[in-house]
């Protein structure tokens, strides 16, 4: 599990929260009258205020930033301006951010209805939670209650790892305009048991041009791939940079 998995499953478990935190605050909504609870939805903006306990968005393009800034550190193979990288992080997490809005909107509605149709705190949460636990499963398995078209923890983590290695392929682009000719690439992220042939096959080229990747080097394999292009800086050329930056050093003390 590399930087970008552990980023993402933090990003699951924080959604996993939000999911059993709505479950709570319908079971306090839903003592109220319904006209209560539908002036309440009509003056709050709900969605704002589950993407502020959530912190999905901001979150993730810290988290963004900060891996932007550990590669360009890492492999500085070309500098990117503050203000290019800044438009990258916008634009990256803007889809990121809507998506939080839909599916927190979604949650808003389905209280909405389980309000109206004085749904038991059970039955909302399996609406919602899906067959979390043994009495969840019977409602549903009765047919009491669907399964609501909400994200789940798994798929907050894959939205968020589908999210952050877009950007850092991204960043890779931006950096390859600018790279010194003849740059080579590697194709990095984890092997397990869920990667890809296409990605295992990438894996094995070893440090390539970027022509080598075609399409995958900007939008991956696949939706979903944990895997994006690294600047190869062999050895050698490692020793050089250190040797030259702390020459720098010496000469400015």
């Amino acid at each position: 599990m590399d930087s970008i998995d552990k980023a993402a499953q933090s990003l699951g478990d924080n959604w996993n929260a939000i999911l059993h935190a709505s479950v709570e605050r319908y079971a306090k909504l839903r003592r109220l009258p319904t006209a209560q609870v539908l002036a309440i939805f009509e003056t709050v903006d709900f969605p704002d205020i589950v993407k502020q306990q959530y912190g999905g968005g901001k979150q993730a393009q810290l988290m963004g930033v900060e891996y932007a800034s550990s590669l360009l550190a890492a492999t500085p193979v070309a500098n990117i301006p503050d203000e290019v990288l800044q438009a990258l992080i916008n634009d990256s997490f803007a889809v990121y951010d809507a998506r939080l809005t839909l599916e927190a909107t979604k949650i808003k509605n389905l209280m909405i209805r389980s309000v109206v149709g004085r749904q038991s705190e059970a039955e909302f949460a399996a609406s919602l939670l899906g067959a979390e636990n043994a009495e969840y499963k019977r409602l549903i398995e009765a047919g009491q209650v669907v399964k609501a078209d909400i994200m789940t923890q798994s798929q907050a983590n894959a939205l968020a790892n589908d999210t952050l290695r877009k950007f850092s392929r991204t960043v890779s682009a931006e950096m390859a305009e600018s790279a010194p000719e003849g740059q080579l690439w590697i194709w990095d992220g984890p092997i397990d048991d869920l990667t890809s042939q296409e990605c295992l096959d990438l894996i094995a080229m070893g440090p390539s041009p970027k022509e080598a990747f075609g399409a995958a080097f900007t939008n991956g394999t696949h939706f979903g791939c944990r895997h994006d292009p690294q600047p190869y800086v062999g050895r050698a050329r490692q020793n050089k940079e250190a040797d030259a930056r702390a020459q720098e050093k010496r000469n400015e003390g």
